[in-house]
């Protein structure tokens, strides 16, 4: 959290900038459109195909691209398209080489004005997200430096806003991680986290004497709460709007007008893994300020049909899935004897098991038309949790669905210990499945708010 003492200072600054903004309103500036749509996405996470959930498929670049051209298309005013950060994670794997790819290219082909450079982008090398911008996704963040090598002096690493005009009025799109959490991650070579306050506090009034914006839009990766979101945003009240904050329900709206509207307006969800799409309708006054405001999300579930320009492109990312990552060929498929085997000693269990939504991971597979999304396949059989991707081709017919050996561990050596046709001392088997065999897969998105301990005794044999 902020310090009081700095508190103060930004009350001070606060005062001071007002008084210049006072001196400053007197200069002609254009006035601001009376209309103007934010639409803003979060949290892609490199997911270029729609992920699954209890619910069905939701995301997926395509139904995206689908969303935002409905939402260009009946915005009754101007237009600014951002993202709130967080569109890759980071990570230099083989999976995640493909994803950012593709995701870069899509971002291009839906043309953002402003992409913040959220947390886990910053894992990755300050080169590399540069020479992502160059491609010509426009990244910004003020939250981070560099020590240049030459003067030894630290700089910003990116753009610390984009100035985009509407109708000739200037606004300025400023990213920031706006966390005290930078300090606890391996970020990326050249990417040194800075606090969040003080610093971002005086580049607003900058934005403002020196470049002529009309309004400042900040846009975070913070995935805090409502009421902390609320708080930070009111450090900046020279900021016009500031879009953070963790995930809304796909169909929350919110409408407020005259002395409702916060100052600066603060939209604290934001994030929902990139499977909405965030709308904000501002009705603004002559010089950019908020008078009133509509927030509404879309839910990218497969109501919205794919766009054919991005579902070119995600057909080559799903064609580069189509052989199996380096580590598929390490997993040693003869140790799983199926649930089948199981069932011999263990009838009462297996008709447990046949019973839950395990024995029937495949089938919803089926039934989503997820099969040929190779990243979906690992988590619906056995054996393959560890694997990134699996075309749905090379899956061993005996290990589909997620079977008994998926909690308790590879089947063979127990088997053979059991029957005495081993040479081993020990069976190898998990009594209790550790959590460590659930987690793999029972993570956001696709398992929301999941507890080991809770789960465990839903799961648990003899309690259905």
């Amino acid at each position: 959290m902020i310090s009081f003492r700095r508190s103060v200072l930004f009350i001070v600054v606060a005062l001071a900038v007002m008084l210049m903004s006072g001196v400053q309103g007197c200069m002609r500036r254009p006035a601001a459109p009376g209309n103007l749509r934010i639409i803003f996405t979060s949290d892609t996470r490199g997911f270029v195909m729609p992920c699954g959930t209890r619910n069905g498929l939701r995301g997926g670049m395509a139904r995206r691209s689908t969303a935002i051209r409905n939402a260009i298309e009946s915005a009754p005013g101007e237009v600014i398209l951002v993202d709130t950060g967080n569109f890759t994670t980071g990570s230099t794997d083989e999976l995640e080489l493909l994803r950012i790819d593709s995701v870069t290219r899509a971002m291009n082909e839906l043309g953002y004005d402003a992409v913040n450079v959220g947390l886990m982008d910053a894992r990755r090398d300050r080169d590399v997200l540069m020479e992502i911008s160059n491609y010509g996704v426009p990244l910004t963040s003020a939250g981070y430096t560099f020590t240049n090598e030459d003067t030894g002096e630290e700089e910003l690493s990116y753009p610390a806003r984009v100035i985009v005009e509407r109708d000739n009025f200037p606004i300025a799109i400023v990213g920031s991680h706006l966390s005290d959490t930078a300090g606890d991650l391996d970020l990326g070579e050249g990417n040194e986290p800075t606090v969040a306050g003080f610093e971002l506090f005086e580049m607003l009034s900058e934005f403002y004497s020196v470049d002529g914006v009309g309004m400042v839009i900040i846009i975070s990766d913070m995935a805090d709460t409502h009421q902390q979101v609320n708080v930070t945003a009111s450090i900046f009240p020279l900021a016009t709007v500031m879009i953070a904050g963790d995930s809304a329900e796909p169909e929350f709206t919110e409408d407020k007008a005259g002395a409702e509207v916060s100052h600066p307006l603060t939209i604290p969800h934001a994030a929902e893994w990139g499977r909405t799409l965030g709308i904000l309708d501002l009705d603004l006054s002559r010089s950019g300020g908020v008078v009133a405001y509509h927030l509404e999300y879309v839910d990218l579930t497969d109501e919205i049909e794919d766009d054919p320009v991005l579902s070119e492109l995600i057909g080559q990312y799903a064609a580069a899935l189509s052989t199996a990552p380096a580590e598929v060929d390490e997993i040693d498929t003869s140790i799983y004897v199926g649930p089948e085997a199981c069932m011999q000693c263990h009838p009462s269990e297996y008709e447990d098991w046949l019973a839950s939504p395990h024995a029937a991971a495949w089938e919803k597979l089926e039934e989503s038309s997820a099969l040929d999304i190779a990243t979906c396949v690992p988590c619906h059989i056995t054996g393959y949790t560890q694997a990134q991707w699996l075309p749905m081709d090379l899956v061993p017919r005996p290990l589909v669905n997620v079977g008994c050996e998926s909690c308790h561990g590879p089947g063979r050596m127990h088997v053979e210990y059991r029957s005495g046709a081993g040479d081993g001392e020990t069976d190898m088997i998990a009594l209790r499945p550790p959590e460590r065999a659930c987690v793999a897969c029972h993570i956001e998105p696709w398992d929301h708010a999941w507890l080991y301990r809770v789960k465990y005794d839903r799961v648990r044999h003899g309690t259905n």
